[in-house]
């Protein structure tokens, strides 16, 4: 199997809000505000995200557990959680550092393929679709819980 097909493999294998932080990041080249706002998140949340899919994604490819570690140390964590580049707040411990900066650049290398002209602009399109009906979903939920509440069920 071809380097780029084990990485699409470790790709499609994280959980959904990583992957979907990954592409918006790295294919869309958006922020974490960016992507907090068409997700439903807040940008730490999305930074999270990032940095521990692509820590996930590293795991796969070299079959390292440096995830479990991270997951396992608040501290480094932490760290790690903290920056939106390829280099995490210092502090970070070394081994999970290097990690993330070498899945960061090998993700890089392979969704970031040129991709095609207006690829941002017509994602940004059908998040914004997929985040209005998650308002309005949202609206539709409180409406219905506040009902429940009131009439004590």
């Amino acid at each position: 199997m071809s380097g780029e097909a084990t990485l699409a493999g470790a790709h499609a294998a994280l959980p959904g809000p990583e992957r979907e932080v990954l592409a918006y990041a790295f294919v869309s080249g958006l922020g974490p505000q960016e992507i907090g706002d068409l997700m439903g998140l807040e940008a730490g949340a999305v930074v999270e995200l990032r940095a521990l899919g692509l820590l996930a994604l590293g795991d796969a490819l070299w079959g390292t557990r440096v995830l479990a570690h991270v997951k396992e140390d608040a501290a480094c964590r932490r760290a790690l959680c903290s920056g939106w580049g390829a280099r995490p707040a210092r502090g970070g411990c070394l081994p999970a550092r290097e990690a993330l900066a070498r899945a960061t650049a090998a993700y890089a290398r392979w969704a970031l393929r040129r991709p095609a002209p207006g690829l941002r602009d017509a994602v940004l399109h059908a998040a914004a679709g997929e985040l209005a009906r998650r308002r309005s979903q949202n609206e539709v939920d409180f409406v219905a819980a506040s009902e429940d509440a009131l009439v004590g069920r």
